[in-house]
């Protein structure tokens, strides 16, 4: 298991909400420009953080389903890079 974990978004609408509702508020809250609104929401998954203790993440995933946005919870890939020695 995994300590660390990414947080995705697919443009997912939870029931009872409009997507230019949804659009709005997510433009508001995380602070996008119209380009980046258009690629969250263009069906692509988006990885809007990584790296996050799986707590944050709850705490992401429930702040984001109050705007009506469904987001995923997934195990970060692994971190490639130079071996420190």
């Amino acid at each position: 298991m995994h300590d660390k974990f990414q947080l995705v978004f697919a443009g997912e609408i939870l029931s009872g909400y409009t997507a230019g509702v949804v659009r709005e508020a997510l433009a508001q809250r995380l602070r996008l420009d119209d380009e980046r609104l258009e690629r969250m929401f263009s069906g692509e998954r988006v990885v809007l953080k990584r790296g996050v203790e799986l707590d944050r993440a709850l705490h992401y995933v429930s702040q984001l389903e109050l705007l009506g946005a469904l987001l995923h919870i997934e195990d970060s890939p692994p971190q490639i890079g130079r071996a420190h020695v």
